[in-house]
């Protein structure tokens, strides 16, 4: 996809599928017409019709796009969707309520008032805030450190102020801002969930780049860039 860009076009009724590229020679080409959401998976296009069914194609070939088994999903005119996907599994965000979507059940609600969604860098969680609160949904059977069943959904803690920029820090850490504080959290909620103040800044912004382990933040019209912090 290093070449390629997927976007929406509304058109009067709906919306299209776009498809451009940048390669040797430039093309606009339409994908697929009446499309509510949609995301991406290595070389796939993934997304929801208007009327709830999921489609997949690739878009390096010509092949034309082949229906997803997934049980049709009740789409509401108006309403703002999103697509997640991790390995196998479909999500689909209706406004800020996340659902898991299966082919032999129907549709689970696994959290209303969802802000932020942050895959785990091994895929055992999703990490997710509503606003102030921190939880976490298991994708897979965890059994150390901590006991948690496959589909568990897990809250980890509230703070007195919004969390913002939402990062995987390890696969057993969080990072995130919290009003004018950067704070770290395990997930192990055994006894009581640790967390702590990693840096102090005005009302900051951060990005987490797990895989130099730098940390960008932008505070006051400020750009940072911090040492690599992991070894």
């Amino acid at each position: 996809l290093s070449d390629t860009v997927l976007f929406l076009q509304p058109t009067n009724e709906s919306q299209l599928l776009m498809q451009a590229s940048f390669g040797e020679t430039q093309a606009l080409t339409p994908i697929s017409n009446g499309v509510m959401a949609f995301t991406t998976k290595n070389d796939l296009a993934i997304w929801m019709d208007n009327t709830g069914m999921f489609w997949q194609k690739d878009i390096t070939s010509a092949s034309p796009p082949t229906e997803l088994s997934f049980n049709k999903f009740p789409v509401i005119n108006e309403t703002k969707y999103s697509l997640l996907t991790a390995d196998h599994r479909l999500f689909v965000q209706e406004n800020n309520t996340l659902f898991q979507v299966y082919n032999d059940r129907e549709r689970r609600e696994i959290l209303p008032n969802v802000q932020q969604i942050s895959f785990s860098p091994t895929g055992e969680y999703i990490a997710l805030t509503t606003s102030n609160e921190l939880w976490l949904y298991t994708l897979q059977t965890q059994t150390s450190p901590v006991q948690r069943a496959q589909d568990e959904v897990v809250f980890l803690n509230r703070f007195s102020k919004p969390i913002t920029n939402l990062y995987w820090f390890t696969p057993a850490y969080l990072i995130f801002a919290n009003e004018d504080a950067i704070e770290i959290a395990e997930i192990d909620d055994r006894d009581i969930l640790n967390t702590v103040v990693f840096a102090e800044f005005e009302d900051p912004a951060i990005f987490w780049k797990g895989d130099t382990s730098l940390l960008y933040l932008i505070s006051q019209g400020n750009l940072y860039l911090s040492e690599k912090i992991l070894e």
